[in-house]
């Protein structure tokens, strides 16, 4: 029990001496009388003062007969000065028991400052929920603290009007999927503390919901915590107050919960007692607005000094923003927030919510502005936009069939398409697709097994947010986006309208933030190069005053090209102008700021001559030549370009131009090789011809010994399939010409805005730009930033396309059919069809990256088959390879989706463990595959038995890389071995066995 005394002056022991007595005040009275008998009054005012004052006792005194007769037969007697109120003792952080069973709490703290405000002595009483009900109902206690106001208790009790909204949440367990509303639980038992509100609640909501019923919330949390409950009822900020909060919130996730009702908390009297009621509601109006934002900002923001601002971000928007399984705010955005705060040497902590509620605390005033809203729509009058802090692109995403022709722009005008509720990006997808038929969805998990299970065709997401979730999920390859449709979505901080000086400094702050400290925060949290927003403005040029006027004075640029010279420049089947050089143009066309128009030519000696003739403006893959250097001015070179020859089949290969001495080698017109093979090979017989299709046909007919051309160029031809009794080999002695833009003499200024583009473009963009003409996608875990020259990447790609070509008909379905055999023998066993290491050590260093951000752990386990090497022995090796094909199909049906089974070699298989809360877990899936393992196998010959030994490394605890974690797995595998076989271990712990 606690007693609050509040001390005032002297008159106030008068004060309350009449208030116990009869229950009246004199707050009014005494005052003025004390003022009145002030020391520093005079002596004869103080004589008549202390005269009145007796005169005043005595007819108080003498009427007590009467108000004590009025009290007692009077049911709206007025309340006493001292009040008992009934505290819950386990509803953190509104009302709780404190060490030594001491009421704190944020209604506790209110009631404080009202008894402070209004004069009162409070005596609060902590017990259970249900006995703080009886002690109301019985009278012990004049009122209760506060409860959630529904209509079943506005009929029991006299409620007020409401003290502070409080968010009533489900806690859902990290192992249960596809939970995004209250019906998804229907299969599940949902605890409750007893005689709480969220019975009455969830089941108006949802009929036939089942639900079981623990006295308190500890024993509720210590249920969760055994696993005696997968799913439970409670204050959405409630759980920290569990004593192994982290253990708990490991296996019930903060950013699995949901939110299902918020409730108004009010006071509760007996009913009857409307006297008190209203007394109690008066006093509250006397509670000033800033010391009850301390209060809530002290217990709903994690106690907060003054001198500290609150960010207000989001749980659901990985990997922007989120929360660990603790509950701690991380992603990208809390990353620049914290390198903001560093900067400015302004303390701030980070208040995490959905997106409605992340809103609504700076419209509470919970928060002082937020992290980063992605909606455009917002008001910027309500809420000014304070700082464009990043952007993203959201694709529509589809599911990838084979024999299925892709989803492109215009298929999917009336698809069905799932969008989230809260893609920011809807408005603007419907002005571009008006007859798309959406269908809505709360959460990605349940969007994507819709599009699996066929029922919607594709769905819209963040770029980096569907791309985390595939990843993590082992679904990548089973979808796909439409090409150039991107959705941009901006995220703005927002302030209050009240606090409109803040904009100014958060703008000065972020003025101190270097582009390659935000490119930093932004390449730990977004690993795909054409989702990193910070990075493309690397790509922004700033041009002088003197390139900026020429640029206005000249808005179109005229490109002299190809019509035929594929895949650099040509004309497709549709009429349009394609090919790397039309994807250069993109690029100059966004970054310069200017238009170009393309002049098609037949011959490349055309093209040169109308440069030469000031016809057109410029031309791109253009070497630098004495001669040219007449008529043209040159840019720096963008990339190399590695010579070929093309000879008759069934002939030694031709690999340098000096083999060709006395021969025949036909070479396009206008090509500034002629000159240097004049040169340097006199012997040679040069036939001109007019473009790369006659060349080849030159060699097919026997007319020339060889064609030389660019090897992109002979890439071009030779993977169409057409000429597969030719040969192709690369020419060492030639050194590369390197590709440039050659531009009119008088255009020097042009020439200097184009090396500014050229900078700018990365080598991702370069390999974009090819890849795309190749139709070849490189695989993750090439590590591209070893290939120091790009003529290199050309080089690998190239000769990927000829060994391809080589084997593929002339068919395209079969060709694509080949392509992806090939890749996936590349990445799969042959016998099992599980993933090889070469796919395990791509998904693991992929997994490694995206549990380093959400601070998960993943496990590595080592199988290695005890007893399979007898099999073999005994019944020969076609039987011990169907055994290997049933445990591998039984491997896979033990794990989840998002989990690898690989085949490492022989009898060795490694199962990749994702998202993990605690080791712990991992010790769960070793025991689930013994026992899958050693059940016994119908096998053609013989039913066989066996068992295995499992190493356990876990990241990021036994190490931070693929091959640490290799390592330490087999290391602890051969222990199990070496100790009798047939168990696990982990590096700290001891062999357990089944």
């Amino acid at each position: 029990m606690e007693e609050l005394i509040i001390k005032n002056n002297p008159w106030g022991m008068l004060n309350r001496f009449f208030a116990n007595l009869l229950g009246i005040r004199l707050n009014v009275a005494a005052p003025a009388l004390w003022a009145i008998l002030s020391p520093k009054r005079s002596c004869w005012r103080r004589a008549v003062a202390e005269f009145s004052a007796l005169l005043l006792c005595l007819s108080l005194l003498l009427m007590l007969p009467n108000m004590a007769s009025a009290q007692s037969s009077s049911n709206e007697a007025l309340p006493l000065t001292k009040l008992t109120i009934a505290v819950g003792k386990d509803s953190y952080p509104y009302q709780f028991a404190a060490d030594g069973g001491k009421a704190d709490g944020l209604l506790v703290d209110i009631w404080k400052l009202w008894a402070k405000k209004n004069g009162y002595i409070l005596d609060f009483k902590v017990d259970s929920w249900q006995q703080t009900l009886k002690m109301v109902e019985s009278g012990e206690a004049d009122f209760h603290a506060g409860m959630a106001i529904t209509p079943g208790r506005a009929q029991k009790y006299d409620l007020g009007q409401s003290i502070v909204p409080i968010e009533a949440a489900i806690f859902v367990h990290q192992q249960l999927s596809g939970i995004s509303q209250v019906r998804d639980l229907l299969p599940y038992v949902v605890g409750v503390v007893a005689e709480s509100s969220h019975v009455a609640t969830l089941s108006e909501q949802v009929d036939n919901i089942r639900f079981k019923s623990f006295e308190s919330r500890q024993a509720l949390f210590a249920a969760a915590a055994k696993g005696e409950i997968k799913a439970f009822a409670g204050l959405a900020r409630g759980m920290p107050s569990h004593k192994d909060f982290a253990a708990l919130a490991k296996q019930f996730p903060l950013y699995k919960k949901l939110t299902y009702q918020v409730y108004d908390m009010s006071f509760a009297v007996k009913k009857g007692n409307a006297a008190l009621a209203q007394r109690l509601q008066d006093g509250l109006k006397l509670l000033d607005e800033q010391e009850l934002q301390f209060l809530e900002r002290k217990w709903l923001g994690f106690g907060i000094a003054d001198n500290t601002l609150v960010i207000s971000t989001q749980v659901d928007m990985a990997p922007f923003m989120s929360v660990s399984a603790s509950g701690e705010p991380i992603g990208l955005l809390v990353d620049i927030w914290r390198k903001w705060s560093e900067k400015t040497s302004q303390k701030v902590v980070f208040l995490a919510d959905n997106r409605v509620l992340s809103l609504q605390n700076l419209v509470n005033k919970k928060a002082d502005m937020h992290a980063g809203f992605a909606d455009a729509s917002i008001d910027a009058d309500v809420f000014p936009h304070a700082h464009h802090i990043y952007s993203y692109d959201s694709m529509i995403y589809y599911p990838v069939e084979e024999g299925k022709i892709p989803l492109n722009k215009e298929s999917i005008a009336r698809k069905r398409v799932g969008v989230l509720n809260t893609e920011p990006a809807i408005d603007s997808l419907m002005k571009r697709f008006p007859q798309l038929n959406l269908v809505r969805f709360n959460n990605l998990e349940a969007m994507i097994e819709s599009a699996l299970a066929k029922h919607i065709d594709g769905f819209v997401a963040g770029r980096e947010v569907a791309h985390l979730y595939l990843l993590k999920n082992n679904l990548h390859a089973k979808f796909a986006s439409i090409d150039n449709l991107q959705l941009e979505t901006r995220l703005y901080s927002l302030v209050r309208q009240d606090n409109k000086a803040l904009v100014s400094q958060i703008k000065a702050g972020f003025e101190l933030i270097s582009l390659d400290e935000l490119r930093a925060i932004e390449k730990r949290w977004i690993e795909t190069p054409q989702s990193q927003y910070f990075n493309s403005l690397r790509t922004k040029i700033h041009y002088t005053e003197a390139e900026k006027s020429w640029l206005l004075r000249h808005p179109v640029i005229r490109l002299g090209a190809l019509s035929n010279w594929p895949p650099i420049e040509f004309v497709d089947d549709e009429g349009e102008f394609v090919g790397v050089t039309r994807d250069l143009m993109h690029i100059i066309e966004k970054r310069a700021q200017v238009s170009i128009e393309v002049k098609l030519f037949d011959e490349w000696a055309n093209v040169l001559k109308a440069l030469e003739n000031a016809e057109i403006d410029m031309v791109a893959s253009m070497e630098k030549t004495i001669d040219r250097e007449r008529f043209a001015v040159f840019t720096e070179g963008y990339w190399p370009q590695h010579w070929g020859l093309i000879t008759p089949g069934g002939k030694a290969d031709v690999t340098s131009l000096a083999q060709l001495d006395g021969k025949r080698l036909a070479i396009v017109k206008g090509y500034q090789l002629i000159p240097f093979i004049h040169e340097h090979f006199p012997k040679i017989l040069l036939q001109i011809v007019p473009d790369a299709p006659s060349g080849f046909a030159a060699v097919r007919n026997g007319q020339a010994d060889a064609f030389i051309d660019g090897m992109v160029a002979l890439a071009s031809e030779l993977r169409e399939g057409k000429y597969r009794d030719l040969n192709f080999s690369l020419v060492d002695d030639v050194e590369p010409a390197m590709e440039r833009f050659g531009i009119r003499k008088d255009y020097q200024v042009l020439a200097e805005v184009l090396n500014k583009v050229i900078n700018s473009i990365t080598d991702d963009e370069k390999k974009q730009i090819l890849e795309n003409w190749f139709e070849i996608k490189i695989a993750s875990g090439i590590e591209t930033a070893k290939v120091l020259q790009f003529g290199a990447l050309v080089v690998v790609i190239f000769l990927l396309i000829i060994m391809w070509n080589r084997r593929l008909s002339s068919e395209i379905n079969l060709r694509r059919a080949i392509e992806e055999k090939m890749k996936h023998m590349a990445t799969h066993d042959e016998l099992t069809q599980l993933p090889n290491r070469v796919l395990l050590r791509d998904r693991l260093n992929t997994a490694i990256s995206a549990h380093a951000r959400s601070r998960e752990l993943l496990a590595l386990l080592f199988i290695d088959l005890d007893g399979f090497k007898d099999i073999n022995d005994n019944y020969g090796h076609d039987v011990g390879d169907e055994l290997l094909v049933l445990l591998a199909e039984r491997l896979r049906n033990a794990v989840r989706r998002s989990d690898t089974v690989a085949r490492f070699g022989g009898d060795e298989f490694v199962v990749l463990v994702t998202q993990l809360n605690e080791s712990t877990e991992a010790a769960e899936v070793c025991d689930k595959l013994l026992e899958v393992i050693k059940k016994p196998f119908p096998l053609s010959r013989c039913s066989a038995q066996i068992s295995a030994s499992i190493g356990i490394a876990i990241y990021p605890d036994d190490g931070t890389d693929d091959t640490e974690l290799m390592k330490v797995a087999d290391t602890l595998m051969y222990q199990v071995k070496g100790s009798g076989k047939s168990g696990y271990l982990f590096s700290l712990g001891e062999i357990a066995t089944v």
